[in-house]
């Protein structure tokens, strides 16, 4: 009964120490996978920040553009109406 009581206690303790030492692993692996993903994470946010700076220079000319014709058309009709206020006074 002593063999078997100790061959109990050693596969416990063996157990013990899988147990522990694929805590270990799963959790070094866990880390490494976390690094990982916060890396690409970093990575993916320089890509849509630089891709989001160019599409603004590229946006900025036509925005200016816009609004210069805005700025025209406000500037042409208050000539106009001032020229028809001038012209009936």
């Amino acid at each position: 009964m002593s063999k078997i009581l100790d061959l109990a206690k050693r596969f416990e303790q063996t157990s013990n120490e899988q147990a522990k030492d694929t805590e270990q692993a799963v959790a070094r692996e866990f880390k490494n996978h976390e690094k990982r993903l916060t890396d690409l994470l970093n990575e993916n946010e320089r890509a849509i920040s630089s891709a989001i700076r160019e599409q603004n220079k590229r946006l900025l000319p036509i925005m200016l553009k816009t609004w210069s014709i805005v700025a025209i058309v406000i500037i042409t009709t208050l000539a106009i109406a001032w020229g028809i206020l001038l012209y009936q006074s």
